[in-house]
């Protein structure tokens, strides 16, 4: 049994060694910080590269997003809960005109309705604006660095969140076209969010565009950050036909759920389509609407049959309707070409003159229709979307377009088939409308080094890697954190955030106090994302602070970063940055955002700045006071002021050791928070008579007792106790009965002998002596008086003096006639006749 074991031990033993040898591979090389950057950029080079190939645009300026790495969400579960037609509040039609603006009109419609529905308006059009936001404003800011001087013509700011995008169409940008997110980014970065009346969008001429491009713009830079709200969310929703691929579509009805539920919880959506301007059947145009169509309608039926996989326009999706019918969209079929995956051939039955016979109530909804699924006498073939339903549009086109029927009072219906609709923004604003109305901002100060959204990078770093940003906070305010606001490239991204107080080093962004450290939070959509506080935090005046970024998704990182090509003819955007404001982190150190961008500009590419940001208060900080404590009672003294302390007190006041003593009504400059006790009454006197020195050195003894309710304070350094000494026949003829320390001074030492004392007498703390020795023998006889005194020594080199009365007179040969009278108690023989001598 025993050599069985054995063997299966040694078995054992060998298996597992060839499994530690051969089975696992450590690599211990260890990467210099050359090597890391390296890595980084070349994973950020991909990353980029794959933006610009899957954010493109052709040769008529069309916006195509491909999402390579779409995935469909997941089915929703409270479809039921929506009813079956809704509207949400909106504001007037308004009208870009000739400028290609309307991407800030649709986001700013959207947020419009927002603030309308919080507070309380019914679904529609309001008879009064209760809120115009200025499109001008906020184009002008995306696309343009803020000026010195606030002219168009000063020198560029350094400021670091002056990033913008690019434009090459001249008219300062309001020519170059745009997305929601881009109106968000304008927005978030504390800099456009102003009203109609303070910057208005002026409607154009084609021979005036330049002088008004002008006027707005001007306006605009000389109050580049006027800023009367702050975004709290802008979320990019799944799209119902998502462009997976350069030429493919994914269908995902189910994706209409989450729309609306957005439509219903936030007010309305601002989203890009196909405005397909030259093509007749997608307008409706050839029927007689008068006859059986309320409402403009729109349907690209063969978007995917001719390509049309981009998008060129931007309006606000204010409500929908499931019951809408599928035939307000119908198209003669004269053979050309449809998607069938969202749109079938019916025929019709028509009248005399060739017209559909059908019937609409004045919702859209059909009331009678004859159709057959085969051709037949009597009937003719329509293109109509398979399913009904409808979005209700709010375009900004504030009138008819000339013959454009779909601009028609600037609202229109859009077919759930509409292949194009994609990119659908759900916003929301912070402030309340009254806020807005008032000037009542919820946040004055935002901490943020970045105005854009910023690129998915995963490529470049690792899970868990982090991005920080360094603020330096005002030198005379504190900064009260009350929300961070954060970009997320992906749905399901998941990010935790975390804020450092008082850096001990700039260069360190985890150098300081942690003051907040948010949970993991998951962003069930992409876009921009806030983090309200519960609890007070503040970050201290004078010093630097940190936010600090960690995303990721899946297994990969997350972060959102400001990178793109370096070169201005390649790149979409314009980053300013100031160095020593980003760092980031990976491989277990923090690296500086130059060290990267150095390297990646010999790769024309360029990184910038992580795109988290900081919402709060700047609170003036009371100037910095020392609290003086005088016998318990607080009083609060502000730096560099001067403090008296109280007359109250005969002996003055002292810390608790006794260390630091401050006379009555003494004036000092605090230099730190000061605690202090009165010095109490103080008992102090000369015992009786006097003693004679049994050594054989002819001296006389004089003691003194002081009581005090704190020994530490009789043993101070502060503390000086002593006796004076001096014949009583000086004292009385030559210094006027006057001994004290003046007097010694005065007269010297061959007047008055000072004794300081220097120890107590037998250990006992309070008691000590002082005495004359090697007297000569004509000074046998002669008397001698006594007072001891304490002298206080104060913080400002003052002093106090107390003195006991004067002792009692006695000369040597008193003091051993005293003794011999009553027997030299407790003396010894040689004592005694060593005392004799004073007697003869």
């Amino acid at each position: 049994m025993k050599k069985k074991l054995l063997s299966c031990v040694i078995v054992l033993s060998l298996a597992l060694s060839m499994i530690s040898t051969n089975a696992f591979v450590v690599d211990t090389r260890a990467l210099s910080r050359a090597d890391v950057i390296e890595n980084v950029v070349d994973g950020l080079k991909k990353d980029v590269e794959k933006f610009h190939r899957t954010h493109t645009r052709d040769k008529s300026g069309n916006r195509m997003i491909i999402n390579e790495d779409y995935k469909a969400p997941k089915k929703s579960k409270s479809g039921s809960r929506f009813p079956s037609k809704y509207i949400a509040p909106y504001t007037s039609i308004k009208d870009q005109n000739t400028f290609s603006s309307c991407w800030m009109f649709g986001e700013l419609s959207s947020l419009e309705s927002n603030l309308m529905l919080r507070d309380g308006y019914g679904s529609g059009m309001a008879s009064e604006d209760p809120i115009d936001l200025s499109e001008a404003q906020g184009v002008y800011v995306q696309y343009n660095r803020e000026t010195v001087d606030g002219t168009l013509n000063g020198e560029i700011c350094s400021d670091s969140d002056n990033d913008v995008e690019q434009f090459i169409s001249g008219y300062y940008g309001f020519q170059d076209g745009g997305w929601p997110l881009d109106a968000s980014m304008a927005l978030t970065a504390n800099k456009g969010a102003a009203l109609e009346s303070e910057n208005p969008y002026i409607s154009q001429s084609s021979g005036t565009r330049t002088a008004d491009s002008r006027t707005m713009a001007t306006k605009a830079a000389a109050s580049y950050r006027t800023n009367h709200f702050d975004i709290e969310t802008a979320e990019q929703l799944p799209e119902v036909f998502a462009v997976v691929a350069s030429s493919r579509r994914e269908y995902n009805p189910d994706t209409r759920d989450i729309w609306k539920d957005k439509l219903c919880q936030r007010g309305a959506l601002s989203a890009n389509y196909m405005q397909d301007n030259g093509d007749k059947y997608h307008h409706g145009w050839g029927l007689d609407e008068t006859k059986y169509k309320k409402f403009p309608n729109y349907w690209m039926f063969d978007a995917n049959a001719r390509g049309k996989f981009g998008t060129n326009h931007v309006i606000t999706i204010v409500g929908y309707d499931d019951d809408y019918s599928k035939y307000n969209f119908m198209e003669p079929y004269t053979d050309q070409s449809y998607d069938e995956t969202v749109g079938e051939l019916v025929y019709i039955k028509i009248d005399e003159a060739n017209e559909p016979k059908v019937e609409f109530d004045e919702n859209g909804h059909l009331v009678s229709i004859d159709t057959s699924a085969t051709e037949q006498e009597g009937y003719a073939p329509f293109i109509v979307p398979l399913e009904n339903g409808a979005w209700i549009i709010k375009n900004s086109y504030g009138k008819q377009n000339g013959d454009k029927k779909v601009y028609y009072d600037g609202i229109m219906y859009m077919s759930y088939c509409e292949q194009t609709l994609s990119e659908v923004i759900s916003s929301e604003v912070l402030e309340e409308l009254d806020q807005i109305k008032n000037g009542e901002k919820t946040f004055d100060t935002t901490l943020s080094h970045s105005s854009l959204q910023g690129d998915y990078v995963t490529s470049g770093f690792n899970k868990g890697d982090k991005a920080a940003e360094v603020y330096s906070i005002d030198s005379d305010k504190d900064f009260e954190l009350g929300q961070i606001g954060y970009w997320t490239g992906k749905a399901n991204t998941t990010t935790k955030v975390e804020v450092y107080d008082n850096l001990a080093n700039a260069s360190n962004p985890e150098s300081g106090t942690l003051v907040y450290s948010s949970s993991e939070i998951t962003d069930a959509y992409e876009g921009y994302h806030t983090i309200k506080l519960n609890d007070e935090v503040t970050l201290t005046h004078g010093t630097n602070a940190s936010v600090i970024v960690t995303q990721i998704n899946g297994n990969n990182s997350a972060l959102m970063i400001e990178a793109d090509y370096a070169t201005p003819s390649n790149a979409d955007y314009f980053f300013n940055c100031n160095e020593g404001d980003t760092f980031y982190y990976t491989r277990g150190e923090w690296f500086t955002r130059e060290e990267i961008d150095e390297k990646a500009r010999q790769t024309e590419l360029t990184i910038a700045n992580s795109t988290v940001k900081l919402f709060g208060n700047a609170k003036e900080v009371e100037p910095p006071k020392y609290k003086i404590t005088v016998d318990g009672v607080e009083e609060y003294v502000e730096v560099g002021d001067q403090y008296t302390f109280p007359a109250t007190s005969n002996n003055g006041y002292a810390n608790a050791d006794y260390t630091t003593l401050y006379a009555p009504g003494q004036v000092i400059t605090p230099e730190g928070d000061i605690t202090v006790e009165s010095i109490k009454d103080i008992d102090f006197e000369m015992e009786a008579g006097a003693s004679v020195d049994l050594r054989g050195n002819d001296g006389l003894r004089f003691c003194a007792d002081v009581t005090y309710e704190d020994d530490d304070f009789l043993n101070s350094d502060n503390v000086e106790l002593g006796t004076l000494l001096t014949p009583e026949d000086t004292y009385i003829d030559f210094l006027d009965e006057k001994l004290d320390l003046d007097t010694a001074e005065q007269y010297g030492d061959n007047f008055i002998a000072k004794v300081v004392n220097s120890g107590w007498r037998y250990g006992n703390v309070g008691s000590f002596a002082a005495g004359i020795i090697h007297l000569k023998e004509y000074n046998w006889r002669r008397s001698f008086v006594a007072k001891a005194y304490m002298k206080i020594n104060y913080s400002d080199g003052s002093e106090k003096v107390l003195y006991t009365d004067l002792s009692d007179s006695r000369s040597i040969t008193q003091v051993v006639e005293n003794l011999r009278d009553m027997g030299y108690p407790g003396l010894s023989d040689d004592q005694i006749a060593m005392l004799q001598k004073y007697l003869q």
